[in-house]
């Protein structure tokens, strides 16, 4: 059993980000990447942390940005 920290060690070539209160993948994707369409690529790095619904993101969850 992997704990949350655990399913998002980073790669060298990634960055943390901590999620805070009313933020969504796209708003995310939009900040870091220029572009809301690049939510997937934070969805399919942190599956195991956010699960099945990428609608449902909690602050303070650490997230990897590939």
């Amino acid at each position: 059993v992997m704990s949350a920290t655990e399913s998002t060690i980073p790669s060298s070539n990634s960055t943390q980000y901590t999620v805070h209160k009313g933020d969504h993948l796209w708003k995310i994707a939009l900040a870091h990447y220029g572009n809301g369409f690049a939510w997937t690529k934070i969805y399919n790095a942190n599956r195991k942390l956010i699960g099945k619904n990428p609608g449902v993101i909690r602050a303070g969850w650490e997230l990897t940005l590939p």
